[in-house]
């Protein structure tokens, strides 16, 4: 053999590439670019010459016909809406519904045994222990079937035994399956009814009837039970997926509050470091109570606040009917809506948080807390309102003016006498303490080895140097005047002349206070200064001597 040859058959066993199968091309189809063409089929069972042309018109009889409905987005916008609606006094503005998409056979032999079983009863027989994510009827045996049975004519009967969740969602898919055929208003009020008798033992409930309740009155052009707030209460705004609607079967004023307070509010009153105790009842009752009051006063208590020429937010959402449930095609819908919506109006919002805010310091006026929050001016029309609301309500607390002027006996032991601010007197008090000091020291003085005091007794200071309010600019005196009369306004504009901030003349005038008399003179009352209370007489007598 060829050497070369040899070395060639040797190099050819390591190659891998010759040994593994080549792989084909995939076969490449444009269909952008596809024309007609004949092809020939054969008849099974016939010779050559019964060939015949795919071309060829097939008869009419043996062609089967179906819709395949469009299910771009464009195509969906562009459909027209089976029905439209508008609700009358209502926070939602339409209501379009829209056939289902695309048709689903799997749950409609569901609907034909709803349909079957409709009508059948059963007597009383024992619990059968039945569990299914989503129930059906033929799921069930002959003693789960009959202990259902009996179940809903308890329930048509306006009885509640306690069942297992999965014979109360069987329950529910059939009346939402038979929605169409059954009276609108006795559906509705059955699902209301589950709802408020089963909510406690199955709290998922109240996410899930929530929207379906939502979804059957809106297809039945109903409002939504009115019960359902004064039971449920907070529970339901927290699930609804569209609170607005909700707001409109509130029916009062009161709970429509409840619905501001939980979810158009920047400020939550329950976290006050004074709503506790026995206060925090009456931070609940008149936060919601003042809400209340002013909505009331509106000529649409679904609309708050119009008196203040408050507009709210327009919007629009789409949602799918029944979502979750065992839900027919001939029932399931696609629903638009225009609403007016509360929860995402900014102004209303504001508005409502400054109310809290007005009646929290309200509440603390009442209580004898000092301190408030710093709120936002409120409209006029709305003010009033709150004024009489808590002028009412919750008037703020005044003594007696004989109780008021009178001083407990023991306080009388540790009343100052007081004659007004002097250097002078101050002086007279530094010089006898140094009097005192030089006694003591020479008690204890060692003869041995006397110690010398070499301390020099300061000077009284002049009596020309006068009081505080000798030393403070005429700006400052102008501030402290101010800070008498309340006037936050009037402080804001002194320091804007000066060319400075409240909060700087405010603590110039404590430092100079605190060196000459010990204390400071104004306190935060929040956005402005006040004097404090215990110096009010003296610094009004002191300026009007000024003056």
């Amino acid at each position: 053999m060829d050497k070369n040859n040899k070395n060639d058959i040797i190099d050819d066993f390591w190659n891998i590439d010759a040994l593994v199968p080549k792989k084909r091309s995939p076969a490449v189809f444009d269909d952008k670019h596809t024309e007609a063409a004949e092809i020939e089929v054969p008849i099974p069972g016939g010779t050559e010459s019964s060939y015949f042309a795919k071309s060829e018109k097939i008869p009419e009889s043996s062609v089967i016909k179906r819709y395949i409905h469009p299910h771009s987005a464009e195509s969906e916008k562009q459909k027209a809406p089976d029905e439209e609606y508008h609700p009358e006094n209502s926070l939602i503005h339409s209501v379009r519904l829209y056939s289902w998409s695309s048709v689903y056979p799997y749950y409609e032999q569901f609907r034909k045994a709803a349909i079957y079983y409709y009508g059948k009863t059963s007597p009383k027989v024992d619990a059968e222990p039945y569990f299914s994510y989503m129930p059906q009827y033929s799921q069930l045996n002959n003693r789960q079937l009959a202990y259902y049975l009996w179940f809903r004519s308890e329930i048509r009967a306006e009885r509640y035994p306690s069942v297992e969740y999965s014979y109360i969602l069987l329950l529910i898919y059939e009346i939402i399956n038979l929605s169409d055929k059954l009276p609108r208003e006795r559906s509705i009020d059955v699902l209301e009814a589950i709802w408020l008798n089963y909510r406690d033992e199955y709290p998922r409930l109240d996410v899930q009837l929530s929207e379906w309740i939502f979804d059957m009155c809106l297809l039945n052009k109903t409002h939504p039970p009115r019960d359902i707030l004064g039971v449920v209460g907070n529970a339901l705004p927290a699930t609804a997926g569209l609170r607005e609607f909700y707001a409109d079967a509130v029916g009062d004023s009161e709970a429509f509050a409840s619905l501001l307070l939980r979810h158009c509010s920047n400020y939550n009153y329950k976290k006050s470091k004074f709503a506790v105790g026995e206060n925090r009842q009456l931070y609940k009752k008149h936060m919601r109570g003042v809400l209340s009051y002013i909505i009331s006063k509106c000529n649409d208590p679904s609309h708050p606040f119009e008196l203040a020429g408050l507009k709210l937010q327009d919007s629009r959402t789409q949602r799918d009917s029944y979502t979750g449930a065992l839900c027919s095609p001939k029932v399931k819908k696609r629903i638009e809506i225009e609403f007016c919506s509360f929860s995402h109006s900014h102004e209303l919002r504001f508005i409502v948080t400054d109310i809290l805010k007005y009646a929290e310091n309200r509440i603390r006026a009442h209580i004898g807390v000092k301190s408030r929050l710093s709120v936002n001016p409120l409209p006029s029309e709305i003010k009033a309102l709150a004024d009489e609301y808590f002028g009412r309500e919750l008037p703020i607390k005044t003594l007696h003016p004989s109780i008021e002027n009178e001083i407990p006996e023991y306080e009388k032991l540790y009343e100052p006498t007081s004659h007004g601010l002097s250097f002078e007197s101050a002086a007279k008090i530094e010089q006898l303490s140094w009097e005192t000091t030089g006694r003591l020291v020479e008690a204890f003085e060692d003869t041995e080895d006397p110690i010398v005091i070499e301390e020099s007794i300061p000077e009284p200071i002049p009596e020309e140097s006068g009081s505080l309010f000798d030393s403070l600019s005429t700006d400052e005196k102008s501030f402290i005047i101010a800070a008498l009369d309340g006037d936050i306004s009037a402080q804001a504009a002194i320091a804007a002349r000066s060319g400075s901030l409240p909060d700087i003349i405010a603590d110039r005038i404590n430092t100079l206070a605190a060196d000459l008399m010990g204390d400071i003179l104004l306190e935060d009352v929040g956005g402005g200064y006040a004097v404090i209370e215990d110096y009010e007489e003296e610094t009004r007598g002191a300026l009007s001597h000024d003056g």
